[in-house]
């Protein structure tokens, strides 16, 4: 559930059924306008409400401070720095301490992926690292 909109989207949820409750999208690639009414919009959110949230495009670009202070009160372990020039995903739960969101930022491919219909197959291995060398 996303307002699919550049910047940053955030749909926040019902803490007991997972309704969608709303979805806003904040262009924060076009100005600080939009960052500070994302600021605004997370500061709204009541205690306790899971939130999604997912940036399309150079989201950092007129992000603003308060607007990182609002992810960080989702449990986002985030800095005004790390977002800029970053694609990042996080799931949070609005009033929880910094660190304890899921959440993931890189390049633009970088994606979450959370189910309870995970893969629980046992591993007979685990690869961390895979290097190919040339023989010459």
């Amino acid at each position: 559930a996303s307002a699919g909109r550049q910047g940053v989207n955030v749909t926040v949820l019902d803490p007991r059924s997972g309704e969608v409750l709303e979805m806003q999208g904040f262009d924060t690639t076009a100005n600080a306008y939009e960052s500070r009414k994302l600021a605004a919009f997370l500061a709204q959110i009541p205690a306790g409400h899971p939130v999604l949230v997912a940036n399309r495009g150079e989201a950092g670009t007129f992000l603003e401070e308060a607007a990182v202070e609002g992810l960080r009160s989702l449990g986002a372990a985030v800095s005004l720095a790390e977002l800029r020039g970053q694609y990042f995903v996080l799931v949070g739960v609005k009033g929880a301490k910094p660190g304890t969101a899921l959440q993931a930022m890189g390049d633009p491919e970088v994606f979450l992926s959370l189910s309870l219909n995970r893969d629980r197959r046992s591993l007979a291995a685990a690869v961390g690292v895979v290097e190919i060398k040339s023989a010459e």
